[in-house]
């Protein structure tokens, strides 16, 4: 995160075999969270727990961003199968220390972000930290500008020998403008210049405030058991006023955009608590982990909602957009409430020599339920219910080399605001996975590359039914959708000589829809946003600190998509493009500077 100066998820995620960017705003009011082999992933985890994606993550206070593809992530519960991202937040450290960062760049951008640590007590049984960033930018996109403050302030308590207690608050404060990006033509082409913004940016745009607190607690009953216990508060709440691009219509070479007013208030609370007990032991030779567990969540969304179609605006380079927003604003009620309760368990075992196989078995039991509501009307309550498992083996053919296989399935109801034409929720999206790889490691485990193969089919998937909205113009989906995506993921990092850390990644991913029954057209097309090449290289070196440049670390990289299907359309191909990436460093005592 720090070598490669990450501002956001997607400069962490891109280093990653498998996983693209997703999302169609560049300034979106959730998270965008990625595509990930195939597949959009809808869940974003911070520290194992589901967090509201409302707002986007500061890395301020993120020690790690975790991609678990495949099996690795079904323990996790309802995902979609190709994975997820897990968020791992920093914590406190029994070494006092203190960290002050600031940043300046192109498009007046400026960001100080301050890392406090240490102990509270001699003892150092109470350990703190605090995360504090504040971000004010601009943007190389007419009228855009973001505001941004966080604080993250952490507490860590060990009253005795093998247990531990971790308390974490977090606030964020974010505003600016809302964007929708660059309209494209009927055939595909750029309509105006990259920086000509259709959004009015007089308008108060989108003002979100985000809460959040936790804890965690951990305590070993002895050698063998240990108990876990999560325990969450997370509420957001935003406000957004924008006048928004909703299409294109017209013909070409004489298009016009069809306009939208929104003014939006919006809050989501979740809470959630996991509770696991692992336990290991031997029988008959065999090494057991075993771990039983149970999570629970309650979320509630309440919108107020007044949304108009306005007149439309011919486009060219410099859009003359002139609105005023009415005085009378009857604002539509909507409330969504959702609760989950699951029940899992798995158990991996070691065994021959020097337990070089290693077999996993693991199940889950899901329960949903969503109720929804609008101006007071209730809609058809969704009730879920779904076991899935995972099974995969692992043989250590040498201390370098090793190689596995998995098999899992998935579960995830797709929300009562996911409607077919008709109003109805849509059935649960299933899906299957299948996985076999290779992992080399070099005896001193400075450096390490994994190689597999996948295969990934999702049933009762949910798409954009381009040919109808509701009344309100609200997006409808068509049910029982199929799709596969099959492909190959290459993976390394590491140091492979002194001083030089290497990052790697290739992957070739083959998407397709095999079932639609409402657009026959679509089977056998490529999934949208899915690229089949994407390839990521990064490497630095840190010069040795006995000679004249000691301090100095020089390092770049390139980043390659093939061309991509759009997401909502894939009659529209987006090209292909490369990015290169160049840093340097020094440091020189306490001090370090970053270009």
């Amino acid at each position: 995160i720090k070598d490669q100066g990450a501002q956001n998820l997607k400069d962490v995620y891109e280093n990653v075999s498998g996983v693209v960017q997703a999302g169609n705003t560049l300034n979106a009011q959730s998270e965008v969270l990625p595509f990930i082999r195939g597949f959009e992933s809808s869940v974003l985890r911070r520290n194992g727990l589901r967090a509201t994606n409302v707002g986007t993550v500061d890395l301020v206070n993120v020690e790690r961003v975790e991609v678990l593809k495949g099996p690795a992530s079904i323990l996790y519960g309802a995902i979609e199968p190709g994975g997820m991202l897990n968020v791992v937040t920093k914590r406190p450290q029994a070494t006092a220390a203190y960290d002050i960062d600031a940043e300046a760049g192109s498009y007046d951008h400026y960001r100080t972000t301050a890392d406090l640590t240490g102990p509270l007590t001699a003892d150092g049984s109470l350990l703190y930290r605090a995360n504090l960033a504040y971000t004010d930018e601009g943007s190389f996109r007419d009228g855009m500008h973001l505001d941004r403050v966080t604080a993250a302030p952490t507490l860590l308590w060990t009253p005795r020998e093998g247990t531990e207690v971790l308390f974490e608050l977090g606030y964020t404060r974010e505003k600016q403008p809302y964007d929708t990006g660059v309209p494209i033509g009927f055939n595909g082409e750029q309509l105006v210049s990259d920086s000509t913004s259709f959004n009015l940016a007089s308008l108060d745009g989108r003002d979100i405030r985000d809460y959040s607190a936790s804890y965690q607690l951990s305590h070993d009953f002895s050698d063998a058991v240990t108990l876990r216990h999560q325990l969450s508060f997370h509420r957001a709440h935003a406000e957004n006023e924008s006048l928004r691009p909703r299409n294109v219509i017209g013909t070409v070479g004489a298009e016009v955009i069809r306009l939208r007013y929104q003014n939006e208030d919006r809050t989501d609370d979740e809470v959630q608590a996991v509770a696991d007990l692992q336990s290991k032991f031997n029988t008959a030779g065999i090494d057991h982990t075993l771990l039983f567990g149970s999570e629970f969540s309650w979320e509630i969304s309440d919108f107020l909602r007044f949304r108009e179609n306005t007149s439309n605006v011919a486009i060219s380079d410099n859009p003359v957009i002139n609105y005023t927003p009415p005085s009378s604003q009857p604002k539509q009620s909507i409330r969504a409430h959702n609760r989950r309760l699951s029940f899992y368990g798995q158990n991996q075992m070691s065994m021959l020599e020097d337990g070089r196989l290693k077999v996993l078995v693991g199940g889950r039991f899901d329960f949903v339920k969503g109720e929804s509501e609008t101006d007071g009307v209730k809609a058809r309550a969704v009730h879920a219910s779904d076991f899935t498992f995972r099974v995969g083996s692992l043989y250590q053919l040498s201390d370098a080399y090793s190689v596995y296989a998995s098999a899992a399935q998935s579960f995830e109801p797709q929300g009562n605001s996911v409607l077919d034409v008709n109003d109805n929720p849509l059935a649960p999206e299933t899906g299957e996975q299948l996985e076999i790889g290779v992992k080399a490691e070099t005896p001193d485990k400075r450096f390490s590359a994994t190689a597999s193969v996948f295969y990934l089919k999702k049933e009762n998937v949910g798409v954009v039914d381009s040919a109808h909205q509701n009344a309100t113009g609200d997006i409808r989906y068509i049910p029982g959708v199929s799709q596969k995506a099959e492909g190959f993921e290459l993976d390394l990092s590491g140091t492979p000589i002194a001083g030089v850390n290497l990052i790697g990644s290739y992957s070739y991913t083959q998407s397709q829809t095999l079932e639609n029954p409402e657009d026959t057209s679509q089977i056998g097309q490529r999934l949208g946003n899915v690229p089949v090449h994407k390839a990521r290289l990064w490497a630095s070196y840190d010069f040795p600190k006995d000679t004249a440049l000691g301090g100095l670390s020089l390092g770049g990289g390139v980043r390659y998509v093939s061309d991509n299907r759009t997401q909502f359309d894939t009659a529209y191909i987006l090209d292909s493009y490369w990015v290169a990436d160049l840093g340097a460093k020094y440091t020189w005592r306490s001090m370090t500077l970053n270009f």
